[in-house]
């Protein structure tokens, strides 16, 4: 699901998932395992401006 996720929001462009992968460890790390990943991938995607 995470996968399919990260392929929408990449659109062809690789630097739009290593922005997102490196703010999802930031924010992974800031959580503590608190939250579901599907939550930290949106949540990254959103805080780069990926989502509309």
């Amino acid at each position: 699901k995470c996968l399919k996720f990260l392929q929408k929001i990449s659109q062809g462009n690789l630097r739009y998932i290593d922005k997102t992968l490196k703010s999802f460890y930031e924010i992974n790390s800031f959580f503590d395992k608190n939250k579901s990943q599907e939550y930290i991938l949106k949540l990254s995607a959103l805080e780069n401006g990926l989502l509309r």
